[in-house]
C-alpha cells in the first residue's frame, strides 16, 4: 500500500446491522489533525482524577522504562492484578481517564490495578503503545512479589484499541 495514500474510512453499511445505531451516536473526535489531536488530549488531560474512597492512586516508572498509575485498595484481598490498557485508538487517552473505573474496581475485588500510560501515535508510531503496554506488563510481572501479588493471578484488560 502506497503510504502517502488517504486512510479508507469505514462506512457505515460495512458495520454490523445490530451495532449501527450504537456507532451512529459515538461521538466523532478531530484526531486526523494534529490540532484537533492536541485539542482532545488537552481537554481529557484537564479532567480531574477521579477519587474513590479506600483506594490509593500513585504513579510510578518501572526500571525498564513502564509508566504506570497504581491503583491499591486500603483491604486487599487476594494477590490478584489487573493490567489496564485504556481506550482511545492508541491515539488519544489517558490512565487518568479510567481512574473511577480502576479504583472502583481496585476497591470491590480487593485487587490492584495497574494503568498503562503509553505513547500515543501518529507522533510515536507502531509499535510503540504496545512496546509500552508490553514493558507494563513485564514491570508488573517482576514486581509482583514486592506488591504481594500471586504471579498466576496477573490479568490483562482494556477497553477499544
Amino acid at each position: 500500500m502506497d503510504s502517502d495514500a488517504e486512510p479508507k474510512l469505514m462506512t457505515l453499511s460495512q458495520i454490523a446491522p445490530e451495532l449501527r445505531s450504537s456507532v451512529e451516536r459515538m461521538p466523532q473526535l478531530p484526531v486526523s489533525s494534529a490540532l484537533g489531536r492536541w485539542f482532545v488530549r488537552t481537554a481529557l488531560k484537564l479532567q480531574p482524577g477521579a477519587r474513590v474512597e479506600g483506594v490509593q492512586i500513585t504513579s510510578r516508572t518501572g526500571d525498564n522504562g513502564a509508566r504506570v498509575r497504581l491503583h491499591r485498595p486500603a483491604k486487599p484481598r487476594t494477590g490478584a492484578a489487573l493490567l489496564w490498557i485504556h481506550g482511545g485508538g492508541m491515539v488519544v487517552g489517558s490512565p487518568k481517564q479510567d481512574d473511577r473505573f480502576c479504583s472502583t474496581t481496585a476497591r470491590e475485588l480487593g485487587i490492584m490495578v495497574v494503568a498503562v500510560e503509553y505513547r500515543l501515535a501518529p507522533e510515536f508510531p507502531f509499535p510503540a503503545a504496545l512496546d509500552d503496554c508490553l514493558a507494563a506488563w513485564s514491570w508488573l510481572q517482576e514486581s509482583a512479589e514486592a506488591f504481594h501479588l500471586d504471579r498466576t493471578r496477573l490479568a490483562i484488560g482494556g477497553q477499544s484499541a
